[in-house]
């Protein structure tokens, strides 16, 4: 995929994720790791260049299209979206119901899920009730329930102490091995040098490959 100019922010960057990678995007506050996640789940268009993926040609998807291609992809916000008059059950659930799931299976799989990222007892808290890093491990759950084919996560260890930030890398490590292409956008240094992946970092608008396990 190639992801192109928006002025003042990235400018003539270009990237390819082979399907099943892993890889993290790294740069200070400001460089634009956000911008360009935001382009990858389809919130902003290119403002010029190409940008594919799954395969095709964004600019050429219809509305029903472009629909599907972000139902493929499950994304991990800093600032969780979590819907405050729901429950936490009902908010990792919510991406099934849209796509019509709700069968026995799959409420095991959203009960089994919560367990999976800790908080298993807390299927009927709303998000209020959460700390945040508990609030960001429900937001990670919500964006893996439908297993996505790639997983777009900005900063998710911003809100949680390292020992927690590792356990959500591990699991998304699991979910890698899985077949789902993960990039993870991160400031953590501590935490990205815990795990040999490609990293790629934005300075002055340019993404280079940086770091262990950069290609």
């Amino acid at each position: 995929m190639d992801y192109p100019s928006r002025p003042g922010i990235i400018r003539n960057v270009s990237l390819n994720l082979p399907a099943g990678s892993f890889c993290f995007v790294t740069g200070p506050s400001g460089a634009g790791k956000t911008t360009l996640l935001k382009l990858m789940f389809l919130g902003l268009s290119p403002s010029a260049g190409r940008m594919e993926i799954f395969g095709r040609d964004v600019a050429e998807l219809s509305r029903d299209q472009r629909a599907y291609v972000r139902s493929r992809l499950g994304v991990v916000f800093q600032d969780f979206r979590l819907i405050d008059h729901m429950s936490i059950y009902d908010n990792v659930a919510l991406p099934l119901r849209l796509t019509g799931k709700d069968s026995k299976d799959d409420r095991d799989t959203v009960q089994e899920l919560l367990h999976w990222v800790g908080l298993g007892d807390y299927a009927k808290a709303r998000p209020k009730q959460l700390s945040g890093g508990q609030k960001q491990r429900a937001a990670i759950a919500r964006a893996l329930i439908n297993r996505p084919a790639v997983l777009l996560a900005d900063e998710p260890t911003g809100n949680v102490d390292d020992g927690i930030g590792l356990k959500l890398l591990r699991l998304f490590e699991e979910l890698n091995k899985l077949g789902t292409t993960v990039v993870v956008a991160t400031h953590s240094e501590t935490l990205r040098q815990r795990f040999d992946y490609p990293e790629f970092r934005l300075s002055q608008g340019q993404l280079v490959p940086s770091g262990q396990g950069a290609v």
